[in-house]
């Protein structure tokens, strides 16, 4: 069964869409572990995240091979991205899924869609958005069906072009 997520990349959205994965590390430089890291290893052939970057929806990506244990690239850490881990041994050990990524012309503030947001997260503290509709701290949240599709819907709105793209994308894996 096809699931769906959100996936918050800010800094690491071009690096990885361009690359066409998503990466992680099992634990911080403190050692500990993150739900929301750990929910790379739910992601499955077909699954579908939105991803989200610097308070836009900027793209759409599915997922296209199982996850695997995967160091820290050499070139992550010479871009800068997550500099304050390059010293620490333990964030260069990680999990990585391969995805094939749509980056839209138009990405859609998330403010812009507020009542959306807010009406699906209000009450789930596993939520990528917290009550009143702000990005949580984290990376991969698992999002309803129902959610992914509100979203979807308004992010088309800005992007008719992908319309076709993406129902394709959706539903062949």
């Amino acid at each position: 069964m096809k699931q769906y997520f959100f996936v918050f990349q800010n800094l690491n959205f071009e690096h990885e869409s361009t690359r066409g994965y998503l990466w992680c590390p099992y634990v911080d430089r403190r050692g500990a572990k993150h739900f929301y890291w750990d929910n790379i290893e739910k992601l499955k052939i077909g699954d579908v995240l939105l991803h989200g970057a610097n308070h836009k929806i900027v793209g759409i990506s599915i997922v296209i091979d199982e996850c695997f244990n995967s160091i820290r690239s050499e070139e992550r850490i010479k871009k800068g991205i997550n500099k304050s881990d390059i010293e620490n041994r333990k964030t260069e050990i990680g999990r990585q899924v391969n995805t094939k990524y749509i980056k839209f012309d138009k990405p859609v503030l998330t403010r812009s869609i507020i009542s959306v947001i807010i009406k699906y997260c209000k009450n789930n503290k596993f939520a990528p958005f917290n009550k009143e509709g702000k990005g949580k701290m984290g990376y991969i949240f698992e999002i309803s069906e129902d959610f992914f599709n509100s979203l979807l819907k308004s992010v088309l709105n800005e992007n008719i072009k992908y319309e076709n793209e993406i129902n394709q994308f959706i539903l062949n894996k």
